[in-house]
């Protein structure tokens, strides 16, 4: 129920956003001027600030809490998002957090987070981190990836590699290539 309210809602918020904007062109507000109009990006549908929405599963359960300081989204269901905050809590009974400095979300269920992008696992398991530039996650699927250089970080071992695959709920990594760890016993 919460789900389908919370679905119901974001076309709502598109709606009125379209709304605002219809009403502020025939008031007459200023163009942006200068560019020409095959040079401009593709008017937006929505725009929110201090946006937060939580999903559930079936039973009620949070699946995952997403925030972001602002958003956009137009029409063919894409969104963007400055500081995001993800939190997943996994199928298997893990929470991760995840913030990075921007995202983009797309059709499926795909949350591509980019630029200083941090996840770490705060339940369920040993601690862990995940640094880099540019994850893909679909937080419906527990499953995370990326393509770039990723640094896993946890109690006593730091490791670096180029390309990680991630499922959440069962607790899996797998890296992908120039694989180097460093393990102390001592710290």
């Amino acid at each position: 129920m919460r789900r389908r309210l919370g679905l119901l809602l974001v076309p709502l918020l598109g709606a009125l956003a379209v709304l605002a904007t219809l009403a502020l062109r025939e008031a007459g507000a200023p163009s942006s001027g200068g560019s020409s109009p095959a040079d401009a990006p593709p008017p937006r549908d929505w725009y929110a600030e201090g946006l937060g929405t939580r999903i559930h599963d079936e039973r009620g359960r949070l699946r995952y809490r997403l925030e972001a300081a602002r958003a956009e989204g137009w029409a063919d269901g894409r969104s963007r998002m400055e500081s995001p905050r993800l939190e997943l809590h996994t199928r298997s009974g893990e929470v991760w957090k995840v913030r990075a400095d921007a995202a983009l979300a797309e059709g499926e269920g795909r949350l591509v987070l980019e630029r200083r992008v941090r996840a770490r696992r705060v339940a369920g398991g040993r601690p862990l981190r995940i640094e880099t530039e540019r994850l893909v996650a679909y937080p419906e699927r527990d499953y995370a990836e990326t393509d770039l250089p990723v640094r896993l970080t946890a109690p006593r071992m730091e490791t670096d590699a180029v390309g990680l695959r991630a499922w959440l709920a069962h607790g899996r990594l797998e890296l992908l290539s120039r694989v180097r760890s460093r393990h102390d016993p001592q710290r």
